[in-house]
């Protein structure tokens, strides 16, 4: 049996650059003594990958995550900082090199849940390059052979998968940055479906995808930039959402910073390898339900409640409700909601339901693709609620049962929302070395807070704090926002609009529902704005640069490095000291 066939991945190389033995040799080659020492960052893979029809060599510099990498019946994803192997000794920039095993399937299924690398592909079209989410993505391939575990691997052999009891994974983000936010486990039984009975074994391809390195959340170095970034996320995940795509796990570990050449920053979303995909859109024009008498109807019920608002209102509120006197609950909850209502009569734009060009006309109809039993994907600290629990939470006006649960694109805002307030609960601002390690060692109102909303080692204990959340808003202030730090006060008012508009989305599935990205965009800029109006002072702000600027340059110098013999290292150290 050739190596491939006996489970060695045969196109990675080990790489010893300091040794006897520099070229690249495959590891089952290799004198075991010459590794024995060498683990994670210490150990160098030369990796080859397939960009624009070439095929490209790179070399691993260190491991950034191993998300249940040692998993053989799971995707066992790894992700590594890679550089271009020819440019080892000196080296322009840095990639991200994820490489896991797809899972294969076929008909419907292939349609609804499609590989990452597609995905990228729709997202990247028309993009110019320094915008691309990836430079490359392909299936692996041994000697012209797909690399799957069926067909070259396991050669048909007959097996099935052993039961395991689904338990959190520990924090592996953190490897080679201690400083990163940790993205802790995926909960995803999407491959799987029913838990009761082991599932049959699954044939997976392996998989390169290749992108742009980018910096975690705590590299932002202002609240105003921290905003931006999320707005460019929330704005990433709308794209998707466009093309019919719903993300489904987004997380503190899928949200990146990146920087234009010009200096700017940007946010992405990334790692779409749980997404699914519509097979067909809805339409505004399916929920049309305008007759004069409705209107009129809806009128008289808000004029006894005391509301003046515009007919525009009123005709909106009815696009997506067709009951009256839930219509005009609905208006009179959103009217309720707001801090400082304009004057009478209330517009669309004063209810935040004016979105100009950004307003969502069709969404991708996720109505016939219910649910399997024990499905929930996502990262189980940032989950949302409804998705934990596996059921909508409100029974709709009008309606006698609660809806089937779908996963939809208001979920992943929840869970958008979730980051922000693990942020301003956890963190002493932006900035590097910024955790609030002492206060959660020494405040235990809000080391159970966190457990409560986060790390709780059961996800029962998830599902009844979010949930509750959501069903007793007023608890918010003491339960959350009493917790933020005060470098965080000034975003307040953002975390409790963000409720206020989730909680009207799930509760009667409007405005707020159809335009989440619109309405998120649109708090966060604003937020942005007032953020930017009461920023730090310049000394400050220039001091959390500096830091951040050191420790790029330190990475950077790490990573010159790594490949370099110690006698240039020290000439190199030298000629710095003496400049």
């Amino acid at each position: 049996m050739s190596a491939a066939q006996l489970g060695w991945d045969t196109d990675m190389k080990i790489y010893l650059p300091k040794s006897s033995h520099p070229d690249p040799v495959p590891s089952y080659q290799v004198n075991q003594e010459d590794i024995k020492d060498k683990k994670g960052d210490t150990l160098h893979w030369v990796i080859d990958v397939v960009v624009n029809g070439q095929v490209e060599r790179y070399v691993t510099v260190r491991v950034i995550s191993t998300m249940r990498s040692v998993e053989i019946c799971s995707r066992a994803t790894i992700v590594y900082e890679v550089i271009k192997y020819h440019e080892r000794s000196a080296p322009t920039e840095t990639f991200a090199l994820k490489r896991y095993w797809l899972p294969l399937v076929a008909g419907d299924q292939a349609e609804l849940y499609p590989w990452e690398g597609d995905i990228y592909e729709s997202l990247d079209n028309g993009r110019p390059t320094e915008e691309k989410h990836v430079f490359a993505s392909h299936n692996i391939k041994i000697g012209g052979e797909l690399d799957t575990t069926f067909t070259l691997i396991r050669q048909g052999l007959d097996g099935t998968r052993l039961m395991k009891e689904d338990v959190a994974m520990k924090p592996s983000r953190e490897q080679g940055d201690p400083n990163a936010e940790t993205s802790q486990h995926v909960l995803s039984v999407a491959d799987d479906g029913n838990k009761s009975s082991p599932p049959e074994l699954v044939n997976r391809c392996h998989v390169n995808i290749l992108m742009r390195s980018g910096y975690s959340l705590t590299e932002a170095c202002s609240i105003p930039e921290y905003l931006k970034v999320f707005k460019d996320i929330a704005g990433d995940h709308r794209d998707a959402y466009k093309l019919l795509f719903l993300h489904r796990d987004v997380s503190a570990g899928n949200l990146l910073i990146f920087e234009h050449k010009s200096g700017e920053t940007f946010g992405r979303l990334i790692d779409y390898d749980h997404a699914k995909k519509a097979t067909k859109k809805a339409t505004k024009h399916r929920l049309i339900d305008r007759a004069p008498s409705k209107q009129r109807l809806v009128r008289m019920l808000l004029e006894d409640k005391k509301k003046d608002v515009d007919d525009d209102v009123i005709s909106n509120a009815l696009t997506w409700i067709k009951d009256t006197a839930a219509a005009s609950l609905y208006i009179v909850a959103t009217v309720n909601g707001l801090v400082k209502p304009a004057t009478s009569p209330l517009s669309k734009a004063a209810l935040g339901w004016d979105h100009g060009d950004d307003e969502t006309k069709e969404w991708p109809d996720f109505d016939d693709r219910l649910a399997r039993p024990n499905e929930r994907t996502g990262t189980l600290p940032y989950m949302s609620g409804e998705v934990i629990a596996h059921e909508c939470l409100f029974i709709l006006p009008g309606e006698s049962e609660a809806r089937k649960f779908v996963h939809e694109a208001i979920h992943d805002m929840e869970s958008l929302f979730w980051v922000l307030i693990h942020t301003c609960i956890t963190r002493k601002g932006p900035g590097i070395d910024q955790k609030r390690a002492e206060d959660l060692k020494s405040t235990d109102s809000l080391r159970e807070t966190v457990v409560k909303y986060f790390d709780a080692p059961r996800e029962g204990t998830l599902e009844d704090s979010k949930r509750d959340l959501l069903l007793r808003p007023s608890t918010f202030t003491t339960s959350i926002l009493n917790h933020f730090h005060p470098r965080y006060d000034c975003l307040k008012d953002l975390a409790q609009k963000w409720l206020d508009i989730l909680i009207l989305g799930y509760k009667y599935r409007g405005d707020e529902f159809y335009n989440i990205h619109s309405h998120i965009v649109r708090i966060l800029e604003e937020a942005r704005v007032t953020a930017e109006q009461e920023e730090m002072n310049s000394d400050e702000l220039l001091r959390i640069k500096k830091e951040l600027r050191d420790k790029r340059e330190g990475r950077k110098e790490n990573l010159l490095n790594t490949f370099k013999e110690p006698a240039a290292i020290n000439q190199d150290a030298v000629a710095h000291k003496q400049t």
